[in-house]
């Protein structure tokens, strides 16, 4: 695919940092490797498309944050992006999707709360995802040691505007179940020794 590189930073996402100059890398150049290191650490089991601002996987498709081939990324912009692949590919490798799913559903019965089945679901999943966040990304590092720069570049990132949203009041008033789950985040963080 032939395209002119623009020195223009590239569109603002509110998954990636904001840009800072200094040495940068081209879109195109970060989107290779992060397709070789998917491919190599989810075990060649993934689909990967850029779109959008977030990051998740389905076991079978990882999707990043939008990827423009013809801007260039600072740095931390690109350390990021590759993290979240890093991340995303170690759950293809590592979670078991089907003992998850079995967990969700079962969570209304193990803590039955009246009328809460959806809301007990909604917080199992998201507290077996931290845990097993901080799983597969311990795992990750241990079988692919260069992942930690990028996993510890976007640790960072994801703590400092965690910090910027609680100074500014923008998390004042969530519900129990969030301050419980950013809690355990931090335990994770200090237990997987992120810089």
């Amino acid at each position: 695919m032939a395209f002119a590189l623009t020195k223009n930073p590239p569109p603002k996402n509110s998954a990636l940092p904001d840009f800072v100059a200094g040495p940068t890398e081209s879109g195109q150049s970060i989107k290779r490797q992060i397709i070789a290191t998917t491919f190599q650490i989810g075990g060649g089991r993934c689909q990967i498309v850029f779109n959008g601002s977030q990051a998740f996987t389905t076991g079978s498709k990882v999707v990043l944050p939008a990827l423009h081939e013809a801007h260039l990324y600072g740095q931390l912009q690109a350390d990021c992006l590759k993290a979240y692949a890093n991340h995303e590919g170690s759950h293809n490798r590592y979670t078991d999707f089907q003992m998850r799913k079995s967990g969700i559903e079962s969570a209304p019965k193990l803590a039955p709360v009246p009328g809460l089945d959806e809301q007990m679901k909604q917080l199992y999943a998201s507290i077996h995802n931290i845990y097993e966040d901080h799983r597969i990304e311990r795992l990750v590092v241990e079988d692919f040691p260069g992942t930690r720069p990028n996993l510890s570049a976007l640790r960072s990132f994801l703590i400092s505007r965690h910090a910027e949203n609680i100074a500014e009041g923008k998390l004042a008033g969530l519900p129990i179940g969030t301050a419980l789950q950013n809690a355990l985040l931090v335990c994770g963080e200090t237990a997987n020794h992120y810089e």
